[in-house]
C-alpha cells in the first residue's frame, strides 16, 4: 500500500530529496498527517495573537473594540493549547501503543 505512495514522492520534484519522506506504517502516515494540522493551527493561532495585540493596540479605548481584542486573544491562546496538547496527545497515545516516535520524527525534519 505504502509503495505506490512512496513511488510518487520518488517522482515529484519539491525542491530537497523526495527520499526524505518515506511512509513506513498507517501510524507513521498519520503521524505525519497530525503534525502538519497542529504547525498550520499552531501558526494561525499565533497569527492571531498578534492581530489581537494589533486589535488592541488600535481600538482607542473604546470598550467594545478591546474586549473584542481581549476576546481574540483569548480564544488564540486557548488554540494554540489545544495545537500543542493534541501534539503531545499524539506522542503518548503512540508510545503507548509502542510506536518509536523519535524515528518519525527525525525522519519528517530531514535527518536520514
Amino acid at each position: 500500500m505504502f509503495d505506490s505512495i512512496n513511488r510518487v514522492f520518488d517522482h515529484v520534484d519539491v525542491g530537497y530529496s523526495p527520499r526524505l519522506i518515506r511512509i513506513q506504517s498507517v501510524s507513521h502516515l498519520v503521524s505525519m498527517a497530525i503534525n502538519v494540522i497542529m504547525a498550520v493551527g499552531f501558526s494561525l493561532s499565533i497569527v492571531m495573537i498578534a492581530y489581537s495585540m494589533y486589535m488592541y493596540v488600535v481600538s482607542g479605548g473604546n470598550p467594545d473594540k478591546t474586549k473584542k481584542a481581549w476576546q481574540t486573544f483569548i480564544y488564540a491562546v486557548i488554540a494554540a493549547a489545544i495545537s500543542l496538547g493534541a501534539v503531545a496527545l499524539k506522542e503518548i497515545v503512540l508510545r503507548g501503543y509502542g510506536v518509536d516516535t523519535t524515528g518519525i520524527n527525525e525522519l519528517e525534519q530531514g535527518h536520514f
